[in-house]
């Protein structure tokens, strides 16, 4: 609505069947993943620019994805289990299964706050909180990861997602880390 000032603006946006490997076409292991994502983004905000908008904005942001396979040795280094990531290093990797995976954000003052984020597969379930300030682009996200058998190697450990949406870093709490060993 240019009428207003600032200019208010809404989306309405629909996903569906949007292939998972195609969201993450940088990640190597993610190129032979399987699967499909739908879900709805639904916003208001206001200002002069996409970016004031979107540090501005209100509403939800859901997506959901149901069966799929993603590579095992993905989901082992997430649940930085040492053991079977040198056994599938040392054979080849392959797919498992995706259970489901689900993301439900509520927007508020252009933060996305996490109210479920969960992706489980065949042998971990990694499930997250935190939050993304859409106006800083900065991530704030913390993964724990559970696996679904036992290690004699697993560093247990949450993953840290931090940085830009444009760089995303991905550390554990070495803290934990440090104890574990």
């Amino acid at each position: 609505d240019g009428r207003a000032d600032p200019i208010r603006a809404s989306a309405r946006v629909r996903v569906r069947d949007m292939r998972i490997a195609r969201l993450f076409p940088d990640v190597a292991l993610n190129r032979n993943s399987v699967g499909r994502i739908n879900g709805e983004v639904n916003l208001t905000g206001s200002g002069s620019s996409v970016g004031r908008m979107l540090a501005t904005s209100q509403g939800k942001v859901r997506l959901a994805m149901a069966r799929g396979e993603i590579s095992r040795l993905m989901m082992e280094q997430a649940g930085l289990h040492l053991w079977e990531i040198l056994e599938i290093k040392m054979t080849s990797d392959k797919l498992i299964h995706v259970r489901c995976g689900v993301a439900d954000f509520d927007i508020k003052a252009g933060i996305m706050q996490a109210n479920v984020l969960i992706f489980d597969t065949e042998v971990t379930t990694i499930s997250g909180t935190g939050s993304i300030d859409l106006g800083s682009e900065k991530l704030d996200l913390v993964l724990n990861q559970k696996t679904k058998n036992t290690s004699p190697l697993a560093l247990r450990s949450p993953i840290l997602v931090r940085g830009t949406l444009a760089r995303p870093e991905a550390s554990v709490d070495r803290g934990r880390v440090a104890a574990r060993l």
